[in-house]
């Protein structure tokens, strides 16, 4: 036996139809509206406009948003849809050997990809619901930050209350970063050579092929996918005079977030001897940012001045490919360029051994300062005239959080 709650029950009669999901928080931080990206598949019967109709709701009495009677629509974002429905397969016929009955196998199939934002405390776990079948309703507007000016081609100026990133014409790659928020922005440039872009990998130098990079693509397929809480750009393409070598990017741009995630994948189709294979490069001239902050294995942050560092050609510091975060800052203006690692992974496509020796990120200190991860690099060493295999299947995937910063206002300028 049992009484039910006073409040509560489900959302909206109106949505007939829904689909639960557990969010849980695993890294002991409090999460405010945080991205949440998900895929659902329904009954295609059951569903007539998904961009329209779709709602996330969760049962939270005390958030201040919530409605007198105790729910939150939280905002979304449809970024896909793919409808199943292939009649050939829904009307075979199949019998139980058995019985003789008839087996119903297969359903036409929606399938929904959407982006939430979730307010989730540490470590707990919450319900949230996709709500759907209601053909009356209508898209919600959502207030929103994230603002889309086109350009030339590829370029493109993507912004919000916290930064402004400029994509290039030709690559799309990140050519300029602007740090908003309180005080003046400030700007943060790479331009001093070639294409002049700040996000120059995946990366290959494989003689007598010149140094190839993704800065360096002319003409890559390119794709967007544009809402109010969310701006995703897609490049790939083979890398420039390398056909055999095929990579992508993806940019993840969010309302209200000071993050953009960045991830990109580099697969290798035949057998090749580099000089150079890197990966997560950031690269900016001296204006503004003049020290290099990260934290080491210890959970200790530790810096180094880059002006007076070790120069060019040698490497101003080496750190461990998995240090969790890093940062180009300047102390002066209080503000910086972060990175936080998020995920990586080396491997091949036909079960060998991965093509890496000794991954590491290095620093260099020259006309500009650059945030490198080799991952095949005999060119940065003591004797670059070596050439090492790379083998065909080999495959490299990153992802990444970029933050253009200002300092925090306690004791901790990188909370």
């Amino acid at each position: 036996e049992g009484e039910a709650p006073a409040s509560g029950g489900y959302w909206n009669a109106e949505w007939p139809h829904s689909a639960s999901l557990v969010v849980e928080e695993t890294a002991g931080l409090r999460r405010d509206q945080e991205p949440v990206q998900v895929m659902v598949g329904v009954f295609a019967d059951d569903i007539k406009k998904p961009e329209n109709e779709v709602r996330i709701v969760t049962y939270d009495p005390t958030h201040p948003k919530a409605g007198a009677d105790g729910w939150l629509v939280a905002p979304s974002q449809v970024t896909n849809v793919t409808i199943w429905r292939d009649e050939k397969l829904l009307n075979s016929e199949e019998k139980d050997p058995e019985t003789g009955a008839l087996v119903h196998r297969y359903d036409a199939t929606t399938t929904i990809e959407l982006v939430f934002f979730a307010d989730v405390a540490p470590y707990e776990k919450k319900v949230y619901y996709l709500a759907y079948g209601n053909p009356k309703a209508e898209k919600i507007a959502l207030e929103s930050d994230l603002k889309i000016t086109k350009g030339e081609r590829l370029s493109q100026t993507v912004e919000n209350e916290k930064y402004s990133f400029y994509l290039s014409v030709n690559s799309g790659s990140v050519e300029t970063i602007t740090i908003r928020g309180e005080g003046d922005p400030v700007l943060l440039e790479h331009k001093l050579e070639t294409n002049g872009a700040v996000h120059w990998s995946p990366d290959i130098y494989s003689p007598p092929t010149p140094w190839v990079h993704i800065s360096d693509w002319e003409t890559p397929i390119f794709d967007q996918n544009h809402g109010p809480l969310l701006d995703r750009t897609r490049r790939y393409a083979p890398l420039p005079h390398m056909d055999s070598v095929v990579a992508s990017v993806g940019y993840s741009f969010y309302a209200h977030k000071p993050y953009v995630i960045v991830s990109s994948f580099m697969e290798v189709g035949k057998d090749m001897f580099v000089q150079a294979m890197r990966n997560a490069e950031i690269v900016f001239n001296h204006e503004v940012l003049k020290e290099f902050v990260w934290e080491d294995a210890l959970g200790k942050q530790q810096t180094m001045d880059v002006e007076s560092a070790r120069k060019h050609p040698i490497h101003a510091l080496e750190i461990p490919a998995d240090t969790p975060w890093m940062a180009l800052v300047n102390r002066g203006k209080k503000v910086g360029l972060a990175t936080i690692a998020l995920e990586y992974a080396n491997g091949n496509r036909y079960g060998h051994e991965p093509s890496e020796a000794q991954p590491y990120y290095y620093v260099q200190n020259g006309p500009w300062v650059y945030i490198s991860r080799p991952l095949v690099y005999p060119f940065g060493g003591n004797n670059f005239t070596r050439m090492m295999p790379v083998r065909a299947g080999a495959y490299y995937h990153d992802k990444n959080a970029w933050i253009p910063f200002r300092f925090a206002k306690d004791d901790d300028p990188f909370a």
